[in-house]
């Protein structure tokens, strides 16, 4: 096909028809997502954000996010705090468009397909009923140190009746984790879509056995010292039969300082993760300053 230059109607009306093929792309799995799609009432949010233990948070995930509810309640509550990044799981396309214009990242689109890729400290989430228990064992999968509150329906933990449901059960039992029963939270006025239905606030906490010492793992390291240059070592470097010998040590303290970067480089990569950073590599500068605002934060409150 020949190139062509588009016309602002052309424009919109292949963006339209990209946008609708990808929607049939993914007809049944989003016709059946939509069909359980009960937005989270404000109330409920609010009840859930409240539930975190820690308010100290650093980077959230809302996993089938809907139009950001959770998310919104979190901002409340946690407004006074530093900050914090936002990552959102939706497969609906239309509400990936609210959420970024409420400037949230969506990092995915189908929750049981997502790998993550940052160390997330709070996960919240109202997955579809019929696949709850599923989706909070894949939340707690992924979280490695922090807190999850969910809501599914009341009736998986009532009737432990699958495999799935008794993992969950235990978990819950195992990690010291707290279950609310709450009936009629979606018939409350602020509700969107209504429904009788029983629910089970779940909020767990995990964490991460973690010991690792950077310090004592980089202790056994043997420490290259690049060559001091004597005197005579001085005057042989103009001669020039030493042309090998000085290739030799202007690798050895190439090699040398290569490490210390490379060490350097890890040290950063590690304490980065740590404050909650996982994408890009923060100037000096601006390392200084978070590290500095985190240590206030945990120190004053």
């Amino acid at each position: 096909m020949k190139n062509r230059i588009l016309s602002r109607v052309d424009y919109i009306n292949e963006i339209t028809l990209i946008k609708h093929r990808g929607k049939r792309f993914l007809a049944p799995l989003l016709e059946f997502t939509m069909n359980e799609f009960y937005p989270t009432p404000p109330s409920l949010a609010l009840k859930m954000a409240q539930t975190f233990d820690n308010k100290n948070v650093r980077r959230l995930l809302e996993p089938s996010a809907g139009r950001g509810a959770l998310t919104e309640a979190c901002e409340q509550v946690l407004s006074r705090y530093p900050q914090y990044d936002i990552d959102c799981v939706e497969i609906d396309l239309d509400n990936q468009a609210i959420l970024r214009s409420k400037h949230y990242s969506v990092v995915g689109m189908d929750f049981m397909e997502f790998s993550g890729h940052a160390l997330y400290s709070h996960v919240i989430m109202n997955p579809i009923f019929s696949q709850g228990v599923e989706h909070v064992l894949k939340a707690w999968d992924l979280l490695y140190d922090g807190e999850l509150v969910a809501v599914i329906n009341a009736e998986s933990l009532r009737n432990l009746c699958t495999a799935n449901r008794k993992l969950l059960a235990n978990i819950i039992a195992d990690n010291n984790g707290t279950v609310e029963y709450l009936q009629e939270m979606f018939l409350s006025p602020d509700t969107e879509r209504k429904s009788n239905v029983e629910i089970a606030l779940i909020h767990l906490t995990k964490r991460a056995e973690f010991n690792f010492n950077l310090e004592d793992a980089l202790s056994g390291l043997e420490e290259d010292k690049p060559p001091v240059l004597e005197q005579e070592q001085r005057h042989d470097l103009a001669l020039k039969e030493s042309a090998i010998a000085n290739h030799v040590r202007v690798f050895n303290v190439a090699v040398a300082h290569l490490k210390e970067a490379c060490v350097a480089n890890e040290k950063a990569a590690y304490y980065r993760r740590l404050i909650g950073e996982s994408r890009n590599f923060y100037r000096p500068d601006d390392l200084l300053e978070k590290i500095i605002e985190i240590a206030h934060h945990n120190h004053f409150g």
